[in-house]
């Protein structure tokens, strides 16, 4: 369910997408070993001393198989001094254990533990300085480095997080740092699924960054309409029925049919930013609005019916409509901060009964990929759209903006 589906970058980075964690490929650490996922604080001194007590020998004799002095081990267990590089691989052979688990570093992590570092850093984008928090990410993945999934996470938050730098060009640094992110995942993870999506990722990031020749030569072979991908979900959701796994075929069955409703809004809503300046265009929004009624996307997934009303907002300006624009923009705010404030999850309803447990199968993180603060700037940001600018002498676009304020968007981005 985490798989990138080939949506656009818009609709794909307002979604939530948490990797799972290929369990086979974890260290497992012993119980005993403290674990630590803070790297500035490995536990070495902690475990110098359960290793040692647990094989009931003094510091005299780690002392003398390590041809140190028993202060120096001393100084080793109560934190006051670190033993010098190539003692490590000694102690590990003789307590019986690597020197990461000596050391107590998790070469990976789990998905729990990834999801928890990804939400740890969006709200940190809204409580200190981003440069803080980039150098703070950076450092996570250089730690976690063959953990992939982890490194993938660490992708998707910073494209969800990149425009918050102050500069072009520190955008554009980050953007390319993703690329190389993105290649390395591809050439050393031998998890075919976690490559399909960094793959994903790195032609999100070519879009961003107006590569669109390299981006069309690699998707678009993957796209030709007799490649047969496509017919996978029907024949996994055939072979469960066949092995009488109807509970498992029926969740995946729904999420199939959750994942394209959304799929196809979005792909509507790009259709719709092509045609804002001719009947395409309205035709568009009077599909999408019945789509949105029977699916009863406004409560099913409103982050994907914000979308819509805000293009469409940008529709009705190319179209000279001011006053359906501010209808629609005020319904983006608005109904924006109620839901931000409410806590945008991903969940079912009456019709999608078993998407939530699917969701908890997979370990599916239902909450927002990005902070509320951060959230919140971002729809001040949407509000300086330039096809607003018709608008900006309207009573109601001012009183948007002045609401926006009071519920914590940001002096700056609104300007």
């Amino acid at each position: 369910p985490s798989r990138m589906r080939g949506r656009g970058a818009e609709s794909v980075l307002s979604t939530l997408f948490y990797c799972e964690t290929n369990e086979e490929d974890r260290v497992q650490v012993s119980q005993y070993f403290e674990k630590e996922t803070d790297m500035e604080n490995i536990k070495l001194a902690k475990n110098i001393s359960f290793l040692r007590k647990q094989r009931g020998i003094t510091q005299d004799v780690l002392a003398d198989f390590l041809g140190v002095t028993k202060a120096s081990v001393s100084k080793w267990e109560t934190g006051q001094g670190m033993p010098d590089i190539v003692q490590l691989p000694r102690m590990a052979a003789y307590f019986d254990v690597s020197i990461d688990e000596l050391m107590g570093y998790q070469a990976q992590l789990t998905e729990e533990e990834i999801q928890k570092a990804y939400q740890s850093f969006a709200l940190a984008f809204g409580q200190k300085s981003f440069e803080e928090v980039m150098k703070e990410s950076r450092q996570f993945v250089k730690e976690y480095y063959s953990c992939y999934p982890a490194v993938v996470q660490m992708i998707l938050l910073w494209l969800n997080h990149y425009n918050l730098a102050k500069t072009e060009t520190e955008q554009q640094q980050i953007l390319k740092d993703i690329l190389e992110l993105c290649e390395h995942v591809e050439l050393h993870c031998g998890d075919r699924g976690l490559c399909s999506d960094a793959m994903i990722l790195k032609n999100m990031t070519r879009l961003l960054m107006g590569e669109t020749k390299e981006l069309i030569e690699e998707l678009e072979p993957l796209h030709h309409p007799q490649r047969l991908e496509k017919q996978a979900e029907g024949l996994l959701i055939q072979a469960y029925q066949m092995q009488g796994e109807q509970r498992k075929g029926n969740m995946f069955n729904q999420y199939m049919i959750y994942s394209h409703l959304l799929a196809l809004v979005g792909d509507s809503i790009a259709y719709l930013m092509q045609h804002l300046g001719d009947k395409a265009g309205e035709e568009t929004i009077e599909r999408l609005e019945k789509v949105i009624d029977t699916y009863q996307l406004e409560k099913l997934h409103p982050n994907t019916t914000l979308q819509f009303k805000y293009t469409a907002a940008l529709f009705y300006c190319v179209q000279g409509q001011k006053e359906r624009a501010l209808e629609k923009l005020e319904r983006f705010v608005k109904d924006g901060v109620r839901e931000i404030k409410a806590g945008i999850t991903l969940h079912g309803d009456t019709y999608f009964t078993d998407i939530e447990e699917y969701f908890r199968e997979y370990g599916i993180s239902k909450t927002a990929p990005r902070g509320t603060k951060t959230i919140l700037d971002s729809i001040g940001e949407n509000l300086q759209h330039p096809l607003f600018a018709v608008l900006a002498q309207e009573p109601e676009f001012e009183a948007l903006k002045q609401y926006l304020k009071q519920e914590g968007g940001t002096q700056d981005e609104l300007g």
